[in-house]
């Protein structure tokens, strides 16, 4: 029994461990939306998101993308990154306490980098 309940703890001690990219791509109030700044999370320039892949944490185990559009700036945001355990509602509740509305667009997915391709 004790070594079957040491299995399961190094199971999930090493779970986690997927890299995701993380960038914030930022563009016109349009559909379909064409970024024109691409940044990574530190929000630094970069060439694209290609250039901004983040080891996730131990409850990250997916990763994102979401659109939204920020008043302040103003401008339609695209955000990638990793997904904690809070999930779907807790994300949008994150981003509605920095300004954003109208939000679209979420997918999530399990596996190293699978938010490449999310349009």
């Amino acid at each position: 029994m004790l070594m079957f309940v040491a299995l399961v703890f190094a199971l999930f001690a090493h779970a986690g461990g997927i890299r995701c990219y993380e960038c914030r791509q930022f563009g016109q109030d349009a559909d379909p939306f064409v970024p024109s700044a691409i940044k990574n999370g530190a929000l630094e320039d970069v060439d694209s998101c290609f250039d901004a892949e983040k080891e996730c944490g131990r409850y990250e185990r997916q990763c994102f993308s979401v659109q939204f559009y920020n008043a302040s700036i103003p401008a339609r945001v695209k955000v990638a990154g990793c997904k904690g355990s809070w999930g779907r509602f807790g994300l949008y509740w994150t981003l509605m306490g920095k300004g954003a509305s109208e939000i679209t667009d979420y997918k999530a997915c399990r596996g190293n980098n699978c938010n490449q391709n999310f349009d």
